[in-house]
């Protein structure tokens, strides 16, 4: 497997005027700080590490790319993996900064691991899916994997020892799986699917139940997110959507519908701190929503990719959002509160 190493420094200090693109939205300025061009094809799935150290990119190419996010702070760097037979659909960090899951176009799941003089290498395949995957989630507690494919079904892989096991089939929907998601709590986990519904599972003794299904969608369902708990969910989709639902008592119910994108919605993604929530669609665009009371208000589009925005993802420190396009590149947006009450912020 061929390695090969990247590195880049990110300026992180506090600023409320920047050089290039800078946006403002209620209480946040963005500022959109590097554009990595390195993958050839679109990229599909981006994720952050737990520290925001380390950032995960997987794409068309067959590559999956580590980046070092603080390369100015800290001397390490990570290149990007050497490329597979198939194209990468998904990417999730176990938590941390030294295990991840890449879900392939040709039905595995690879899990890497960080080993000697800091090379990144293969630990295990699954190859439980009969198609591709594309949706890989971890648990919050670090023992349980969600994969979602394009043979309709979700399996549980739960860590024994050194090793994943596959511990459960999950069977239902009727299309492809295209996303899934873990609850806060580790109770629920969500999946969207081509068959336009979103499905509740719930965590009852050693197993997954399914509890609900949720049909408010008019196409297929690209992407679900939790908004940190368990009653709190967002949904994207090919009908030009975002549904935010809310559990009350025992039901999810359809609570507001976000329909200012004009083109799909591919992906959705939370906040750590839960009053953002970011979007990408096949628009190109980017669209920035905050919570004032009980609804979701739309802040702010960017608008710099040129293709559509396949992937989306928050930071775990609120410093930074990266995103993914079939422009074939990744952006990484700096997030800042403002110095002293400034009221707007310009492009210089």
């Amino acid at each position: 497997m061929k390695i090969f190493i990247k590195k880049f420094a990110m300026n992180v200090g506090l600023t409320v005027a920047f050089l290039g693109s800078t946006h403002y939205m209620q209480g946040m300025v963005v500022h959109l700080d590097k554009t990595l061009t390195e993958h050839t094809r679109r990229v599909n799935s981006v994720a952050f590490s737990d520290d925001a150290t380390l950032l995960a990119s997987g794409s068309l190419d067959t590559y999956t790319r580590i980046w070092n996010m603080y390369g100015d702070q800290q001397e390490r760097s990570y290149g990007f993996i050497g490329s597979t037979d198939w194209w990468v659909n998904s990417t999730a960090f176990l938590g941390d900064t030294t295990t991840l899951a890449s879900g392939l176009g040709d039905g595995r799941i690879v899990i890497l691991r960080l080993g000697e003089n800091n090379r990144w290498v293969e630990r295990q395949a699954f190859t439980g899916h009969t198609s591709q995957v594309n949706s890989v989630a971890f648990s919050g507690d670090k023992t349980t994997l969600a994969s979602g494919s394009d043979d309709m079904t979700i399996k549980i892989w739960q860590l024994e020892g050194d090793g994943w096991v596959e511990r459960q089939r999950l069977t239902g929907h009727t299309g492809q799986v295209n996303s899934v998601a873990f609850s806060g709590d580790m109770t629920t986990l969500a999946s969207g699917s081509d068959d336009m519904t979103i499905k509740i599972w719930r965590l009852e003794g050693d197993g997954w139940v399914e509890r609900q299904t949720l049909t408010g969608h008019t196409d297929r369902v690209n992407s679900v997110a939790f908004l940190g708990d368990k009653t709190t969910l967002a949904s994207g989709s090919d009908d030009m959507t975002i549904k935010i639902w809310q559990l009350e008592g025992d039901e999810w119910v359809e609570r507001q519908a976000l329909t200012e994108h004009t083109g799909p919605v591919n992906a959705v993604a939370f906040s750590g701190d839960m009053t953002t929530l970011a979007s990408g669609s096949d628009d190109m665009t980017i669209k920035i929503w905050q919570l004032e009371g009980d609804e979701w208000v739309e802040r702010q589009t960017l608008t710099e990719h040129t293709g559509p925005v396949n992937a989306v993802a928050f930071s775990g420190d609120m410093t930074m959002l990266a995103s993914g396009s079939d422009d074939a590149t990744i952006k990484i947006w700096q997030l800042h509160m403002p110095i002293g009450g400034v009221k707007s912020v310009h492009s210089i």
